[in-house]
């Protein structure tokens, strides 16, 4: 059951890592082209900040559709909220994720972006040179970030957070860093704890809200996983979630 989980997430993951791809290199191209066009400043900053806005919510929005369907098509059985209430509680949440994340990253990567030097993208090819690297690095962080929020909001919607339980996964190969296979070896803690690896702690894999310790160390390109579910009495899947 675990290999199943780990390649349906995957099969996603791999799907939105492109298309979140290819929404930030056209993101990029755009600011560059206004960088290049020698606007006024401050008027410059706020139409960067307004495209880096939508692609983030572009991104997030995308990533939820994905994620959360299939959560609720591979666990949804076992809970009791009809299509209705859940659609009405993800839109909040998933909306008020959106928000949270362009509040926090938009301003960070605004200020990159003025960072670098304009001869480094004064042509064409310059610009789509410096757009792939950072669009390659955008979209897997924040991919992942999104469908850890994805999960953990579908799981909560569907089920009583007092049932909720996860477990760390690594997709455990030789690549795997030694905190996150430590992490993965541990028992399933409250959803509403935070997952301890190394000296830092988040919510799950590639948590934006991430805090303590080397959090980059941590965060950065990692393909590790969250799964949460409902820990009661009679429930199927509870070998799965205690697996040792």
């Amino acid at each position: 059951m675990e290999a199943a989980f780990n390649s349906d997430y995957d099969r996603l993951l791999i799907v939105l890592e492109r298309h979140s791809n290819q929404l930030s290199v056209i993101a990029y191209n755009a600011i560059f082209d206004l960088i290049n066009s020698e606007e006024d400043e401050d008027n410059l900053d706020s139409k960067i900040q307004s495209i880096l806005a939508a692609l983030i919510s572009d991104i997030y929005k995308a990533v939820h559709s994905l994620y959360s369907d299939w959560y609720v098509s591979a666990f949804g059985f076992l809970s009791s909220v009809g299509t209705a209430q859940l659609n009405a509680i993800l839109e909040g949440s998933i909306n008020s994720a959106i928000t949270d994340r362009i509040t926090d990253i938009v301003p960070k990567i605004s200020e990159t972006i003025k960072e670098i030097p304009k001869e480094s993208i004064s042509t064409d090819k310059l610009a789509k040179e410096v757009s792939k690297k950072l669009s390659e690095r955008l979209s897997v962080t924040e991919v992942g970030g999104a469908a850890g929020t994805s999960i953990s909001a579908t799981a909560t919607a569907l089920f009583p957070t007092s049932e909720l339980y996860k477990r760390w996964i690594s997709v455990g190969d030789e690549r795997v860093r030694a905190t996150h296979l430590d992490a993965s070896r541990r028992k399933p803690i409250r959803e509403s704890q935070l997952y301890r690896v190394g000296n830092s702690f988040m919510r799950f894999p590639v948590d934006p809200k991430a805090f303590g310790g080397n959090v980059a160390a941590e965060v950065i390109r990692c393909r590790c996983r969250s799964l949460v579910l409902p820990l009661t009495n009679g429930n199927a899947l509870n070998a799965f979630l205690l697996r040792p």
